[in-house]
């Protein structure tokens, strides 16, 4: 934990360890470097395009995965660099599609939660296990009916196949992951307290 403090120091370009670890698409560093206070919203110096956040350098890298673990921890999908471009058009620009469906500002707003993610590394290891896993499955199970879709496109959609608006399809979603969660949290609470 003494490293802690270095989380946040820049280098001569004005890149976090963070930005480096996003653009490389390294997504367990990105999730060891957020649990330990990295700043989710940083603008770069020099580094990459002067002014892009971690965000930019992942939907440049077309690290999914490194998207998907900033969008949980809160970064801001819509946060411009120096010329003024969001994450999309900079993933739209590297042919990333995947990347690009997740961060379209016309789309539903992604799948998650930063709030518990963010409370869910001070939970009991096998807890935070449980509900990280399960709410990392909702997202998957989210982009790959949002990829299934952005074959040959990027996705803004505003009615799902039978009808219900995305709304609707993403309100019932959430409810059943907090009721999974909920049931996983409370069985391992029963049977951590037998």
């Amino acid at each position: 934990r003494g490293y802690a403090r270095f989380v946040n120091v820049r280098d001569d370009t004005g890149a976090t360890p963070l930005h480096l670890a996003a653009r490389q698409g390294w997504r367990r560093c990105v999730h060891v470097l957020l649990e330990n206070g990295a700043i989710v919203s940083a603008s770069s110096g020099a580094f990459g395009f002067p002014g892009s956040t971690p965000l930019h350098l992942a939907a440049r890298g077309g690290s999914l995965d490194c998207v998907r673990q900033l969008l949980s921890w809160g970064a801001d999908r819509l946060q411009r660099d120096s010329v003024g471009r969001i994450p999309y058009e900079v993933a739209v620009k590297r042919g990333h599609v995947a990347c690009a469906a997740l961060l379209n500002p016309s789309s539903a707003e992604p799948l998650v939660w930063p709030s518990p993610l963010k409370f869910i590394s001070e939970l009991e290891p096998d807890a935070k296990a449980l509900l990280e896993a399960a709410l990392m499955e909702a997202n998957r199970e989210r982009e790959k009916r949002i990829l299934k879709g952005a074959k040959n496109s990027l996705p803004s959609p505003s009615h799902s196949d039978d009808g219900a608006t995305v709304s609707e399809v993403l309100t019932g979603l959430a409810l059943q992951i907090t009721a999974t969660s909920i049931t996983l949290l409370t069985s391992h609470a029963r049977n951590s307290s037998t």
